[in-house]
């Protein structure tokens, strides 16, 4: 399972659309507590459809639920993450083809610093408010080879800050890579300027997922999907005083270098539950 398809937090929110392609699928999104300010924020691609990719992707899941059961520090170093996840994946599936993109991010949740890596994973983007309304960054930075292609693995770590009362769209690359039904592939460039323009006519992060996966349909003439396609959009509001004060709290009483677990059935608790 994933997760209910729209949270509130304090001054996070967040809404994911997920389409498999067959009954089951491989592509995969998370977040989750690491501490009372910060969220770990993973997606990722399996290449590989079906049974075969739905396997992969729940070792990749079952991987970190284990780091944060021993209350792993790598869960704050995205570089150092992705390179365990790739040697983990590699040493259990050299003999088969099985590899899988991801973007992992560790979000500050009361300054919007974002630490990032990326595994060959779609760039994602964010939509930030300027005078005459919203304007699309790209998370660039942190190349690297898929996960578990080959031994040794290192990922670059990069680090940004995402403005307040911006919003953050992730993806899968099902939303790249489709034809229509006359076998033409759909036009580049279409989920950012359409995310662009759903943000620019005020739609709301619950909303815009619902939206993008609807013009894409369209512009596919609703041609079947050929892979699985995920798009999550997240949204860092102001916090308040209170909930300021409670983190701040919250981190002063927190031992040095402990971490705080995903809960076991983090993984099949509506987001909500999760995040809350």
């Amino acid at each position: 399972a994933l997760f209910n398809k729209a949270i509130a937090r304090t001054n996070l929110k967040a809404a994911y659309h997920y389409l498999f392609r067959k009954e089951i699928g491989g592509d995969f999104v998370r977040i989750f507590d690491l501490s009372a300010s910060h969220v770990g924020i993973l997606i990722g691609d399996v290449r590989g459809q079906g049974a075969a990719g739905a396997l992969l992707t729940g070792f990749i899941l079952g991987e970190l639920y284990a780091l944060s059961s021993e209350k792993q520090r790598i869960l704050w170093a995205p570089a150092e993450l992705l390179a365990k996840l790739s040697e983990s994946i590699y040493s259990h599936n050299k003999m088969s083809e099985l590899c899988a993109t991801a973007w992992y991010a560790v979000l500050d949740l009361t300054s919007g610093c974002l630490e990032y890596a990326r595994a060959g994973h779609p760039f994602p983007v964010y939509a930030c408010k300027e005078e005459n309304g919203y304007e699309l960054k790209l998370i660039d930075g942190g190349s690297g080879f898929p996960l578990g292609i080959f031994p040794g693995m290192t990922y670059r770590q990069n680090r940004l800050t995402i403005p307040i009362n911006s919003k953050l769209l992730l993806y899968t690359d099902g939303l790249l890579t489709q034809k229509d039904t006359n076998n033409v592939p759909v036009e580049t460039g279409w989920l950012h300027k359409c995310f662009l323009q759903a943000c620019n006519n005020h739609k709301t992060v619950k909303d815009i997922p619902a939206i993008l996966d609807s013009t894409f349909t369209d512009l596919s003439l609703g041609a079947d999907p050929n892979d699985d396609r995920v798009i999550l959009c997240c949204e860092l509001n102001s916090a308040n005083q209170s909930y300021v004060r409670l983190i701040n709290k919250a981190e002063q009483n927190k031992a040095e270098g402990q971490l705080a677990q995903i809960p076991h059935n983090s993984f099949s608790m509506t987001i909500d539950q999760v995040l809350s």
